[in-house]
This record gives structure tokens, C-alpha cells and sequence, in this order.
């Protein structure tokens, strides 16, 4: 009789160390040599360099605001480093590690009950998430709302507040983010630090803002979402916060944000999900609230990160964001908040109840985190 061996990985342990079976890495260094023939990950920085700087250069680093297209050589070097990294199961653990949410400082664990072989379409099989957090029942928030809106600022404060309320609510989630699927790859990093070097603001076609031309992005976070979300689906159900702009569902598109959403209440089996819209006005001087409930503004926050997270701005799509987010809070079975965020602690956010069955808080409660409520 063989005994099969355990290994755990939890989620404060980096992916790619000794802890994780070397096989693991073995299709990315093994790429690297017969492909660019260097020798481990850490080099693959200078290939990245020489990529990038096959365009042309700046003209100064002072005032970074140019934003330049990857093509040819860059385009075609960067495309098959990100699909080798992104295809590892080094870079998948790695993902889903970094997707925990928790707000009692719970983790990942998971199984792995046979050698690996590096590849993630060979490995996710024989791989199980043993535990994410405690809980009896997996639970599901969905975080509508246009691009830059406060989706992600509002994650832990929304888990805090639905687990201050009900005792049974679970306090960690797996968040389906295509912002941490972007910085939780070392090649995406490379690419902004050799973007820098190059005194690029960014690069246009590493993250396209549009999504009607999204397949020509270098780094494409859909195809990452799609293989989290099969093997997540055949997991014990866990509790999920998917931020969801709504921009590539609904309207004169090709599938209805319901369907998009479907695979998500597969995932959970949570059939009262919770619907959100966190929503800002399109431009700061747009806001019509109060000084005190005055927001930041979608355009002002998502042009002011841009640079760091490598993903050019865009705010084409908020109106149809809002629209489109509206009628799937409406959809939510129960609970329904639409929430104007302020963006700031220094100014109260607004939640407006849609619930079946609202429950006002408490003035202590509002007061804790920081809204006013208002019951619609």
C-alpha cells in the first residue's frame, strides 16, 4: 500500500519558493532556456527590457505621458512570456492565494496528492483547496459598478459590516479580480518596471480599457477568470466577491449579464446572493451630493492609478456600466445596496436600501463605517 503525500501551500507562503514542489517552476525555467536561453525567472527582466525598448524612446522622464503600442518584436516576446508564466500552475497558485480576502486573517490551504508537472491544465485536477476560512456556508457579493468606482475600497468594509450583522456570515473570500491576476504576475511587473525605465507612461495594448477589442491585449485576464472559475467550480463551494464593471454583458452585447454571472452562483450554490452597485459620478465636477458625500469621481481615480497598475483609463463605458449594473442590482434575490462612494474617509459614502426586506442599522453602526443611510 502507497501512502499518498500531503503537501499544503497557504496563502502567507510565495508561490514560487522551495515550499512548493520544484516541478512547480520546472515549465517556466525550462521555457526560458530553450526559448530565450536564459538560465532562470530573475533574467527574464532583461528580456523584457530589450523588448520594450525596441520602441521608441521617450523623450524624457520628467513628465511621463506617453502611452505606446507593443508590436512586432515587443508584442510577440511579451505575448509568449506572459502565456508561459500565466499558464504555470506556480503562477495559478500564486493567483488564487493572492485572491484571499479575509477580515480575521484566515487562508488558503491545499492539496496536493501527486507530483506535479508544471503545467496547469495537467495539474489543476490533482489539485483541492482544502479550506478558505471558516464557515458553514458559502456566500456569495456581487460588486457592481463602473470602472474606478470604489469596488475594491469597499471589499473589506462590505464583509466587516454583513459579518458584524449575522454571526454566521463568513469573514473570507476568494475575490475573482483581474487586477490581482495582473499583479500577481511577475512578467506583468517586469513590463511595468522596463515601461518606467523607458519613460513610457504604459503601454496601450498590455491592458486595453475597452472592452470591445480586448483579444488584442498582451496580458488578457478573461482566459485566467475562466480557468479559476472551472476549477473553483468543482471545489466544496466557497464565498466569493466578484467585482463586476458589467462592461462586456447586457446591451448590444453578446451575452446578458445574468448569464456572465451564472458561473459564480455555480461556484457559491448561494441562492440569496448579495448585490451591490458602488458607484461614483463619472467626473468629480459631475457630483451634485453635499460637500460632505462629495466623491472623488470615476475619471479622477482610474486616471490617477493608471500608471502604477499598467492599465490605461478609459471612461467610455460608464454609462452603460450604470445602466447595466442597475438592473442586475435589481435582479439580487434580497439584500440590495446601491452605495455612492465618497472615496475618501475623510467624507461619508451613501447607501441606499433596495432589499426585499431592509433592516436600518443603528446610528453606532453607520457611524462605524462611516455612510449614512438612506432607505429607498
Amino acid at each position: 500500500m502507497v501512502r499518498r503525500q500531503t503537501k499544503k501551500v497557504k496563502s502567507n507562503q510565495y508561490i514560487l519558493n522551495k515550499s512548493i514542489p520544484n516541478a512547480v517552476i520546472n515549465t517556466l525555467t525550462q521555457y526560458l532556456r530553450n526559448k530565450f536561453d536564459v538560465p532562470d525567472l530573475k533574467n527574464t527582466l532583461n528580456l523584457v527590457r530589450n523588448a520594450v525598448q525596441t520602441l521608441e524612446a521617450s523623450s524624457s522622464c520628467e513628465n511621463r505621458t506617453e502611452w505606446v503600442l507593443c508590436k512586432n518584436t515587443c508584442a510577440k516576446t511579451l505575448r509568449e512570456l506572459i502565456k508561459t508564466e500565466t499558464e504555470s500552475t506556480a503562477y495559478m497558485l500564486r493567483a488564487l492565494t493572492n485572491s484571499v480576502i479575509s477580515v480575521d486573517g484566515h487562508t488558503i490551504e491545499f492539496e496536493i496528492n501527486t507530483p506535479l508537472t508544471g503545467l496547469w491544465t495537467e495539474d489543476a485536477a490533482n489539485i483541492r483547496i482544502r479550506s478558505v476560512g471558516n464557515h458553514t456556508q458559502a456566500r456569495l457579493i456581487i460588486g457592481l459598478g463602473p470602472s474606478a468606482s470604489g469596488k475594491t475600497f469597499w471589499t473589506k468594509k462590505l464583509i466587516k459590516m454583513f459579518a458584524e450583522s449575522d454571526k454566521n456570515f463568513p469573514k473570507t473570500f476568494l475575490t475573482i479580480d483581474g487586477g490581482i491576476y495582473r499583479s500577481s504576475s511577475i512578467i506583468y511587473q517586469y513590463i511595468l518596471q522596463a515601461a518606467k525605465e523607458s519613460c513610457f507612461a504604459g503601454i496601450k495594448n498590455l491592458v486595453e480599457a475597452n472592452m470591445h477589442i480586448l483579444e488584442q491585449s498582451l496580458f488578457y485576464a478573461g482566459k485566467i477568470k475562466k480557468q479559476i472559475n472551472e476549477f473553483l467550480r468543482k471545489q466544496t463551494p466557497i464565498s466569493l466577491y466578484v467585482p463586476e464593471t458589467c462592461a462586456d454583458c447586457g446591451h448590444a452585447r453578446f451575452k446578458s449579464c445574468e448569464q456572465k454571472h451564472k458561473p459564480y452562483l455555480d461556484i457559491t450554490k448561494d441562492s440569496d446572493w448579495i448585490a451591490v452597485l458602488l458607484w461614483q459620478h463619472k467626473r468629480a465636477e459631475d457630483c451634485t451630493q453635499e460637500k460632505q458625500f462629495r466623491c472623488v469621481g470615476c475619471t479622477e481615480s482610474g486616471t490617477t492609478r493608471e500608471k502604477s497598475e499598467g492599465k490605461k483609463y478609459s471612461n467610455a463605458m460608464y454609462e452603460h456600466s450604470m445602466n447595466e449594473g442597475m438592473r442586475a442590482l435589481l435582479r439580487g434575490p434580497n439584500i440590495r445596496y446601491k452605495i455612492h462612494v465618497s472615496g475618501s474617509e475623510d467624507r461619508k459614502s451613501i447607501v441606499e436600501d433596495y432589499s426585499e426586506n431592509p433592516v436600518p442599522p443603528t446610528e453606532d453602526f453607520m457611524n462605524k463605517y462611516n455612510y449614512v443611510y438612506r432607505k429607498v
